[in-house]
């Protein structure tokens, strides 16, 4: 099983239900394209539902992807999370992080 769906099928369900999920990227250490193109999913899905994805927590790595690819305006970006109607938070540390390439 892949990590991006490691990502997706927990969340998947949650924001076709149209759910207001927050995604907490505490102990995140890498974040790839892959994953950041799962997530846009997920959130266009929870749009289109009626509920809202919220991202938390973010390390620098992940702030340092939403920048470079113009992202970070897409979504909604908040301290704790906590200030979501009836938040349900989910880690996104669950899914195991791929291991970073080494530079020879």
């Amino acid at each position: 099983m892949s990590t991006v769906s490691r990502l997706v099928e927990p969340l998947g369900p949650l924001a076709t239900a149209g759910r207001d999920v927050v995604v907490d990227f505490s102990g995140i250490d890498f974040f790839g394209t892959a994953g950041l193109t799962a997530l846009a999913d997920l959130q266009r899905r929870a749009t289109a539902a009626g509920g809202s994805m919220r991202l938390s927590q973010l390390p620098a790595p992940v702030w340092r992807l939403l920048a470079i690819t113009g992202m970070a305006d897409r979504f909604d970006i908040v301290a704790d999370g906590l200030d979501a109607p009836t938040p349900l938070r989910v880690s996104a540390a669950a899914a195991p992080t791929m291991p970073h390439p080494r530079k020879h």
